[in-house]
C-alpha cells in the first residue's frame, strides 16, 4: 500500500478501538472467575504477590561488560537480571487489569520508572562495545521539522529487546488507567526517544533488521508500530510509520517458503509471527478493518506450521535453534483458531502460562489473557499425517506412537547448523534419535568460531562423517534431489547429500527413508558413490538415552517404548562415545553419539538401518 491509502485507513478508524477486550469490564470479569481461565492467571498473581514490595535489582556495567569478556561471551548474567526486570512488569500490569489494586498500581509505577532508567533497552550481545558505536551520527529532523541535534549508532540501535520494551509500555500505559501521570509522561516520552525517533532517522546501518527475514523484522518492525498506534494520533504522521513497518513485515514474511514452514523452527514462528500477528490485529482495529495482514494465502499457511512440529505429546521439530520440547502459546494459538478453521490447538497440557517464557514478554502474556476461550474447539490430540514441505525440505509424520522428521534444505539457514539430511524419531512421546537443538547462546555461538562447536556443527546431527570431514556452512552446501511421497502403507523421502560436504570426489550421498504407517518404526538407507573409494566412512546417530550394543544391534529405552536399531554386523564397527554440551538456557546434557564405521572398500555402497519401535 502507499502512504496515501495508509493514511486514508487510519481515518477511517480510532486508536480507541485498538485491543477493546482489555477495556471490556465483562471479558475482564470472566477471565478473573472462569474456571478455564485459573491455570492462565494463577502464576501471573502468585508471581505479583511474591514481586510486590521486594526491591528492584540493579543493572551495573560490571554485568553489560561481562558479553565483551573475550574468554568468555556470557550474556546470562545481565539478561537475568533484565528479564527480571520485565517480569515484574508484566505481572503487575497483567495481575491490576484481573483484579485492580492501589498496591498493584504502586507496584507497577515503580516497574515503569525503573526501566525507564535503564542505560539501554537494548541487551549487550546487540549494542556493541566499540568506540564507533558511540560516536555522534547524522543530524535527525522528524516529521515536524524539529532539529533533534545528532544521534550517536547506539541511541539509534533498536534491537529486539528494545522494540518489545516499547511496545510494553505504550500499551500498559494506554490500556490501564489510573497510573500517575508523570509516570506515564515520562514512559511515552522514553518511548519516543529511545524507539520511534530513532527508527524514522537516516541512519539504517543501526537497523539491518528492517531488510531482513527473521523473526527479528517482526518483532522489531511491530513493536515499533504497534507503539506509535498507541502514541501517535495524527493520522499523516502515523502512516509514515505504518508504511515504514509494512516494509519490513512483507521482508517478514518472505522468510517462509511458501508452504509455510518457518527455518528458524516453532519457538521462532511463535516468537516472529506471534509479532506479526499482534501488530495485524492492531492495525486491523485501527484501520476499521481495512487493512488485515491475516487474510493472505501465505499467512493462512504459516497459520497451520505448529501443528505440523508436533511429534507427540512436547516433542517438536528441533532443527537449527529450535527446541526439542515446547509447548504452545494460547493467545496466538486461539487467535489463529479463531481466523482459520483448519488450525488444531494442541492439548491444554501444553498451554504455556506465565513463566514457561523466560524473558516475560508482555505483549505476549496478555494476549494470552485475553485471547483463549473456553467457547473455541481444541485442546485434543493433533491427528495423525504426514506433512511435506517441499520448498523448505522439510518432512514430518505422526502415525500410531511413532514420530518422524527429517530435512535436506542449505547450510545457511536462519540460526544455521550444518544438518542437511538431518532426521529425528520419538516412540510413544519418548526421543529415540535426537536433534540437538540450540546451543548456550554465547559470543562464540554467533561468532566466527560456531561450527567448531559440537551443536551447531554436523558432529552433532545424525549424518555421515566422509574421510574424517563434516559438512560446510554457506549457501553452495545444499542438497538436492528432494523428494517426498505418501503411499497407502508407508512414507518415502529421498534427497543427494553429497552437496554439503564439498568433498570433490563424492559424486552422490543418496539418503533415503521409508516411514510404517502402521507405527512400527522406519528404515534408512545411505547410497554412496566415489570417484575413488574413501578413507572412511562413518554413520553417526545421535541418542539422549544411552543405547545398549549387541550382536542384534542397538537398544534404545525410554519410559513409554524401546527401539531396536539393526544394521547389517559385517558391514559396520559400532562404537559410542558421549558429548557433554551446554544446551539453551545454560542447561547441561550429555549426548551419545553412536558411530557405525562402515567396512565397505568399494566406490560404490549402500549400507541401510532400520529403526524397530516397539511399547513396553
Amino acid at each position: 500500500m502507499n502512504l496515501h491509502e495508509i493514511v486514508e485507513a487510519l481515518e477511517a478508524g480510532s486508536a480507541d478501538s485498538m485491543l477493546p477486550e482489555a477495556k471490556d469490564l465483562k471479558r475482564m470479569k470472566t477471565v478473573s472467575t472462569h474456571p478455564f481461565y485459573r491455570s492462565i492467571r494463577a502464576p501471573i498473581e502468585k508471581a505479583a504477590d511474591e514481586l510486590s514490595g521486594s526491591p528492584i535489582a540493579s543493572l551495573p556495567f560490571s554485568l553489560l561488560k561481562k558479553f565483551d569478556d573475550p574468554q568468555g561471551g556470557s550474556r546470562r548474567e545481565y539478561e537475568d537480571v533484565y528479564f527480571s526486570r520485565r517480569k515484574r512488569l508484566t505481572a503487575f500490569a497483567a495481575s491490576h487489569l484481573i483484579s485492580p489494586s492501589s498496591e498493584r498500581l504502586s507496584d507497577l509505577e515503580d516497574a515503569i520508572w525503573a526501566i525507564c532508567d535503564e542505560y539501554s533497552w537494548c541487551l549487550p550481545a546487540h549494542m556493541g562495545f566499540s568506540e564507533a558505536q558511540y560516536a555522534s551520527g547524522a543530524p535527525f529532523i522528524d516529521d515536524s521539522g524539529l532539529f533533534f541535534g545528532k544521534m550517536s549508532r547506539k541511541e539509534q540501535l533498536i534491537d529486539l529487546f528494545a522494540a518489545e520494551t516499547a511496545f510494553s509500555l505504550s500499551e500498559i500505559t494506554s490500556i490501564i488507567s489510573g497510573i500517575n501521570p508523570m509516570v506515564v509522561r515520562r514512559a511515552r516520552e522514553e518511548v519516543f526517544k529511545r524507539a520511534l525517533i530513532p527508527y524514522m532517522s537516516f541512519d539504517s546501518d543501526a537497523r539491518s533488521w528492517e531488510c531482513g527475514s527473521s523473526n527479528w523484522a517482526a518483532v522489531c518492525a511491530g513493536g515499533l508500530g504497534a507503539s506509535a498506534m498507541y502514541l501517535i494520533r495524527e493520522p499523516l504522521a502515523l502512516g509514515r510509520y505504518i508504511h515504514r513497518v509494512l516494509s519490513s513485515m512483507e521482508t517478514f514474511l518472505s522468510g517462509f517458503s511458501d508452504d509455510g514452514a518457518c527455518l528458524e523452527g516453532l519457538s521462532y514462528w511463535s516468537y516472529g509471527f506471534g509479532f506479526f500477528i499482534y501488530f495485524a490485529d492492531l492495525l486491523k482495529a485501527r484501520t476499521n478493518g481495512i487493512i488485515d495482514l491475516t487474510q493472505g494465502a501465505k499467512v493462512k499457511k504459516i497459520m497451520l506450521f505448529q501443528q505440523k512440529c508436533f511429534l507427540g505429546l512436547n516433542k517438536t521439530i528441533s532443527f537449527s535453534d529450535a527446541p526439542r520440547e515446547c509447548g504452545f502459546v494460547p493467545g496466538l494459538t486461539y487467535y489463529l483458531k479463531k481466523s482459520n478453521p483448519e488450525v488444531e490447538i494442541p492439548d491444554k497440557s501444553l498451554m504455556l502460562t506465565f513463566g514457561d517464557d523466560h524473558c516475560f514478554r508482555w505483549p505476549v502474556e496478555l494476549r494470552s489473557l485475553l485471547w483463549p476461550s473456553p467457547d473455541v474447539d481444541g485442546g485434543a490430540a493433533l491427528k495423525d499425517g504426514f506433512f511435506a514441505f517441499s520448498d523448505a525440505q522439510w518432512c514430518s509424520a505422526r502415525f500410531k506412537g511413532f514420530s518422524f522428521a527429517c530435512k535436506g534444505g542449505v547450510n545457511a539457514e536462519p540460526h544455521n547448523h550444518n544438518d542437511v539430511g538431518s532426521f529425528l524419531a520419538a516412540g510413544m512421546g519418548e526421543w529415540l534419535i535426537v536433534d540437538p537443538g540450540a546451543g548456550s547462546y554465547t559470543k562464540k555461538y554467533f561468532g566466527s568460531e560456531r561450527y567448531e562447536l559440537f551443536t551447531p556443527s554436523s558432529r552433532g546431527h545424525s549424518v555421515p562423517i566422509i574421510n574424517g570431514r563434516h559438512q560446510m556452512p554457506g549457501t553452495e552446501f545444499r542438497a538436492c534431489a528432494f523428494e517426498a511421497r505418501e503411499g497407502a502403507k508407508e512414507i518415502r523421502i529421498g534427497m543427494n547429500l553429497a552437496g554439503a560436504y564439498g568433498i570433490g570426489d563424492m559424486i552422490a550421498l543418496n539418503r533415503s527413508f521409508r516411514v510404517f504407517k502402521d507405527g512400527s518404526g522406519m528404515e534408512m538407507t545411505d547410497s554412496f558413490e566415489f570417484l575413488n573409494p574413501p578413507e572412511s566412512v562413518v554413520e553417526r546417530f545421535i541418542t539422549l538415552r544411552e543405547p545398549e550394543l549387541s550382536e542384534a544391534g542397538a537398544l534404545i529405552k525410554t519410559c513409554g517404548s524401546q527401539a531396536i536399531l539393526e544394521w547389517n554386523q559385517d558391514e559396520a564397527e559400532a562404537s559410542l562415545f558421549e558429548e557433554r554440551r551446554m544446551a539453551h538456557h545454560e542447561i547441561e546434557e550429555t549426548l551419545y553419539c553412536l558411530d557405525l564405521r562402515l567396512k565397505s572398500q568399494r566406490s560404490c555402497f549402500s549400507f541401510r538401518i532400520k529403526i524397530k519401535v516397539e511399547a513396553q
